[in-house]
């Protein structure tokens, strides 16, 4: 799984240095102690899942049909520039931005 990872991850790096414009992850924050790829692996689950339950319609009210990795290390490095976090916390974050962004009409 791992070499799998980080073929892919190679792959887009290098699509990324020959293609200006295109968008590389560079988080900001320190997730635990984990690793460059370790948190890419950890955001892009996060993703998977906010997703997922987005298309089953049990997350956002009206939100995207997906949550992108691109926006939660936005979301992290807005909030956690410099910082080490614990998942927790970011998973906090990732909710509140979301929610702030998405909100459900109470009535």
């Amino acid at each position: 799984m791992k070499i799998a990872l980080f073929i892919f991850l190679f792959c887009i790096s290098g699509v990324t240095l020959s293609d200006e414009g295109l968008w590389k992850p560079d988080p900001k924050f320190q997730l635990e102690d984990a690793d460059y790829l370790q948190t890419l692996s950890w955001v892009s689950g996060v993703s998977y899942t906010l997703s997922k339950l987005q298309t089953e319609n049990m997350f956002l009210c009206g939100g995207p049909e997906s949550v992108g990795s691109k926006e939660i290390i936005g979301y992290l490095n807005n909030e956690y520039s410099g910082e080490q976090i614990t998942s927790e916390q970011a998973i906090e974050t990732i909710f509140k931005e979301l929610k702030s962004l998405y909100p459900c009409n109470e009535k």
